[in-house]
C-alpha cells in the first residue's frame, strides 16, 4: 500500500483549501484496484482507488456528502489522469486499515493474547504483515493439527 499517493492528494485538498478533508486522510495508505474492464483510453482499466484508514477516520469518509467524495474523487484523478495503458480511476472505496496499530483503531489490548499460542505462532506474523488469506489458512492447518493429535 502506498502513502506517497496519499500524501499528493492532500497537499492538493490544503491547495484548494479543504484541510478538513486532507486532515481525514492523514492516517490513511491507499491501493489502486485494477479490473478487468478496458476504459476510455487504449488499454486503460478501470479502476477503484481504495483507501485504508484507522476505523474513526473510515467511518468519517463513509459519511461524507456526495459533493465531497467527488472532490476527493477529482483530487484523485488529478495524480492519476487518464492515460492510455494505465489505470482508470472511476470511483473510491473506504476501508478500515488491519495493518494499523491496535493502538490507532482505539482498541486498547491486542487480541492475540486471547488466541491459543500455536496459532499465533503460526499465524501473527503473516497477519501483521498483510497475509490475511494465509494467516487465516495457516491457523486453520493448525487446528486440524491439533485435533488430530488429541484423537
Amino acid at each position: 500500500m502506498s502513502k506517497k499517493d496519499i500524501e499528493k492528494i492532500r497537499q492538493i485538498l490544503d491547495y484548494r483549501g479543504r484541510n478538513d478533508l486532507s486532515e481525514l486522510l492523514s492516517q490513511s495508505e491507499s491501493k489502486v484496484q485494477l479490473s478487468s474492464s478496458f476504459g476510455s483510453k487504449l488499454h486503460s482499466l478501470l479502476s477503484t482507488f481504495e483507501i485504508y484508514s484507522p476505523f474513526e477516520y473510515t467511518e468519517k469518509l463513509r459519511r461524507l456528502t456526495k459533493e465531497e467524495n467527488n472532490l476527493i474523487l477529482s483530487t484523485v484523478k488529478k495524480v492519476y489522469p487518464t492515460r492510455e495503458f494505465s489505470p482508470e480511476i472511476f470511483d473510491i472505496e473506504y476501508y478500515i486499515s488491519l495493518s494499523m496499530e491496535d493502538d490507532d483503531l482505539g482498541l486498547e489490548d491486542s487480541f492475540w493474547p486471547n488466541i491459543h499460542l500455536e496459532i499465533t505462532r503460526v499465524s501473527q506474523k503473516l497477519f501483521n504483515d498483510e497475509y490475511y488469506t494465509e494467516a487465516v489458512f495457516s491457523a486453520f492447518k493448525e487446528i486440524l493439527n491439533l485435533i488430530i493429535i488429541y484423537i
